[in-house]
């Protein structure tokens, strides 16, 4: 019986495809990107303001067709394994790291 990973441990989209060296390299990318410039307390980042913060520190030429979709799909991935956390309060969602950096 094949073993299945628990929930949230693999990269999204993992399988023959995930295991390609250059979605690989996006995808470590995007997450360092992203706990980089996350912080850990209160207001936390909007989604605009994230995406401007993570692409200006992404390598120029690793995401020629745009980071849109490793932006949405790393940070959907962060969430479910507690390392991203969302605030919805009154306003625009706001993204903060957790301080629980257990998987990092």
């Amino acid at each position: 019986m094949a073993r299945i990973p628990p929930k949230g441990l693999r990269p999204p989209g993992s399988g023959s495809e995930a295991d390609r060296p250059e979605v690989q390299a996006r995808y470590r990318a995007m997450r360092q990107a992203i706990l980089a410039v996350l912080p850990e307390d209160a207001p936390g980042l909007t989604a605009a303001e994230l995406t401007r913060l993570v692409e200006a520190r992404l390598p120029t030429g690793l995401f020629p067709a745009g980071s849109g979709f490793y932006l949405m799909a790393v940070k959907t991935h962060l969430q479910s394994i507690g390392l991203l956390l969302v605030e919805e309060r009154r306003g625009p969602r706001r993204f903060l790291r957790s301080r629980n950096m257990d998987f990092a």
